[in-house]
């Protein structure tokens, strides 16, 4: 059942999703209730068939601000570059931008065929 997600990016107009969160995952839940700064990646699959990559960059430090950022992608392919691209990692996924994508791939079969490389 598709719901409506309100998501806010810095600089850029709040994006509104009308469809499902299929992955998700924070890196806070891994480093402990104790860790002061962490990301959450969700991952969408909007009703038009597009999926959207939000990433939010947490913090707890009182002259600090959280940062907000969604990327929509028209296919599969678009969320791993995004996923590559918007986790602060470097180069490559972080392990909670991979744990996201597992988690979407579960039942997404255009994302699980990306979850792994063949050579």
């Amino acid at each position: 059942m598709s719901k409506r997600y309100r998501l806010t990016r810095d600089g850029e107009r709040d994006l509104v999703v009308t469809g499902d969160l299929i992955g998700e995952a924070s890196s806070h839940s891994v480093q402990g209730p104790a860790q002061n700064r962490w990301i959450e990646v969700r991952i969408y699959q909007a009703a038009s068939g597009s999926y959207v990559v939000e990433v939010e960059g947490r913090t707890q430090y009182l002259r600090e601000t959280d940062r907000h950022a969604a990327t929509v992608c028209p296919g599969a392919e678009g969320v791993l570059a995004a996923l590559e691209d918007g986790t602060g990692h470097g180069e490559g996924m972080s392990a909670t931008a991979v744990e996201a994508l597992s988690e979407a791939a579960a039942d997404d079969p255009a994302l699980a065929a990306l979850e792994c490389e063949e050579v």
